[in-house]
C-alpha cells in the first residue's frame, strides 16, 4: 500500500503493463490461431497484426507471412508483404521462414526477378545444424528439408554461383553476430569482441564462445 501511495497511478500503469500486456499479447495471438482453424482469415490477419505489434514472436510472424503469401484474408497473395514478415522471422533463426524466402527468391515472388543465388543462400542458412544456430537466440532447424531444397535447386547452378551464395550466407551470419554482440555486450566488452573477431580463427572462435556464454547467461537470468 505504501508503494501504491508513493507512486500512485504511474506505478499502477507500469504494473499493468508488466503483468497484463504479455498475457493480452498471448491471447490475441491465440485468437489468430483460432480464426485460422475456423477459416476466418480476415480476422486472423487482424489478430496476427496486433499480435506481432505486441510480441513479435517468430512463429506468429511466420503465420502472418503465410497468410499474405497464400492470399488468405486478402483478395490476392501479397508477396512483398509476405517477404517482409518472413524476413523478420528469418532474422530470429526461423528455418521454415528461411526456406520460404529461398523458394520465393528462386520463383521471383516478392523479388524483382528470380534469384537462384539468393534462394540458395537462404537454403544454406536454414540447413545449418541446431548447435550452430545459437547466434539467433532461437532455433527451429529443419536440416533434412533444407538439404532437399539444396539438392533440388542446386543441380542447375554452377559451382561459382553456389560459392557466391555461400559467401552471402556468411555475410548474413556475420551481420547477425554483430547485432547480437551490440545487444549483449557493454561498450568495453564490445570493443574486445570486435578486436578479437577481426583476428585469426582461434581468436574469432574464442570471441564467439564468449558471446554464446553471454547470451546463455542473459537467457537464464530472464527465465529466473
Amino acid at each position: 500500500m505504501l508503494i501504491l501511495k508513493t507512486f500512485g497511478s504511474a506505478f499502477v500503469a507500469l504494473l499493468f503493463f508488466v503483468l497484463v500486456m504479455p498475457y493480452q499479447a498471448f491471447a490475441v495471438c491465440k485468437k489468430g490461431d483460432a480464426s485460422v482453424e475456423e477459416g476466418r482469415y480476415g480476422h486472423a490477419l487482424a489478430y496476427y497484426e496486433m499480435c506481432i505489434d505486441r510480441n513479435p514472436d517468430s512463429e506468429d510472424l511466420y503465420k502472418l507471412a503465410t497468410l499474405y503469401y497464400k492470399g488468405l484474408g486478402n483478395a490476392v497473395p501479397d508477396y512483398k508483404v509476405a517477404r517482409n514478415f518472413f524476413s523478420k522471422a528469418a532474422e530470429r533463426g526461423h528455418a521454415p521462414s528461411m526456406m520460404l524466402l529461398g523458394l520465393m527468391a528462386v520463383k521471383g515472388e516478392g523479388f524483382d526477378n528470380p534469384d537462384n543465388i539468393e534462394g540458395y543462400k537462404w537454403f544454406l542458412l536454414a540447413s545449418e545444424r541446431p548447435e550452430n544456430k545459437w547466434i539467433y537466440g532461437f532455433d527451429t532447424a529443419d536440416t533434412v528439408k533444407s538439404v532437399e531444397y539444396l539438392k533440388k535447386f542446386g543441380q542447375d547452378m554452377t559451382d561459382e554461383e553456389k560459392q557466391k551464395a555461400a559467401v552471402l550466407a556468411g555475410f548474413y551470419k556475420e551481420e547477425v553476430i554483430i547485432k547480437q554482440a551490440n545487444k549483449f555486450f557493454s561498450e568495453d566488452e564490445l570493443k574486445t569482441f570486435t578486436d578479437s573477431y577481426a583476428k585469426g580463427a582461434d581468436e574469432r572462435k574464442e570471441a564467439l564462445e564468449n558471446l554464446k556464454a553471454k547470451m546463455a547467461a542473459e537467457s537464464e537470468s530472464q527465465q529466473n
